[in-house]
Order: C-alpha cells, then structure tokens, then sequence
C-alpha cells in the first residue's frame, strides 16, 4: 500500500481478502501500515454457504450442453479459527473473531439477472439469441420449481479483530 509505516490507527478491510493474490501479504501490510496498537477489523467469507438455485443454475447449464461453474471460495477460511489464525500468523495479537451470514432471498427473476448481468455476463454474452432464451426459460422453470427456501442465499461470513502489537 502506498502509504508509510504506523500511518493509520484503524484499518478496515471489508470483503477484500478474497480479491487479493496473497491473503498474507495484504495482512501483513495492513499491520504495517497501522500505528503500534491500532486496530485492524476485517470481514470476509468463510467456507460453505449454499443456494439451491445454484444448483438448478448448473442443471441447466449441462441441459444447454454447458459447462457447470466451478465454485469459488478455495482460499477461504474453514472456520472462525482457521481465521483467528490466518490475523495471527500475519503479525496480529488479541485477536478476536466471531461468525456471521450473509443471507439474501432472491426470486427467480432476481436470481437470473444476477447471472446474466453480473456473474456469468460472460457466457450470456457469447450465446446467441436462441440458446440464451431457451438457457433462461429453462433456469426460470428450474428456480420456480424450488421450495422456497431454494432461493435463499446463506454465505458464511468471519468478523476479526486485531491490534499491532506495541512492541512491534
């Protein structure tokens, strides 16, 4: 980061350490960048979560002679203390984490807009008019079909708090 040393007594890192190639390093120039004592707070995903309406996403993507997605989140923490000791292996002490979800309800029509528009923009981008409406009828009749706790997203989220060390 392009800042010096001891420059901030708080930093705040908000579903970042999923997006950055070294987790470790990213901690660690948080550390360095906060002043002997200053706090880091951070959230981030955990490991887990479910959405039945994933599952119905991939179904029809192999009915369209798709490939399914893989899945994300290979980085990410198992557990509030594989976490805790993530923070500390980076330099932190009196670390303190707790856990969360995120949870969301989509509907069918939401759920397919996330994927057309921003999650898989990509592939709906490539297909032709004909493939990608029969993909989005088919997912439509897919998401409609689950109970309704199917378009419930649940991701596991870990809250962690931590100070730089005085001595340091």
């Amino acid at each position: 980061m392009p800042f010096p040393d001891g420059a901030f007594h708080v930093v705040v890192s908000a579903f970042v350490l999923q997006l950055v190639p070294s987790r470790h390093r990213a901690l660690r120039e948080m550390r360095r960048v906060l002043v002997p004592d200053g706090t880091l707070a951070c959230v981030t995903w955990m490991q887990g979560g479910w959405l039945g309406a994933d599952e119905a996403y991939d179904d029809a993507l192999v009915a369209a002679g798709l490939e399914q997605r893989s899945g994300g989140g290979h980085d990410d923490p198992a557990s509030p203390a594989s976490a805790a000791a993530r923070v500390r292996r980076a330099g932190f002490a009196g670390v303190r984490v707790r856990e969360g979800a995120v949870v969301h309800r989509y509907t069918p029509e939401g759920y397919l807009a996330f994927v057309a528009r921003f999650d898989d923009e990509d592939l709906f981008a490539t297909l032709d008019a004909t493939a990608r409406s029969a993909l989005e009828a088919d997912l439509l009749a897919r998401l409609r079909a689950l109970p309704p706790d199917g378009l419930d997203l649940r991701l596991p989220i870990v809250y962690a708090t931590g100070r730089r060390s005085a001595r340091a």
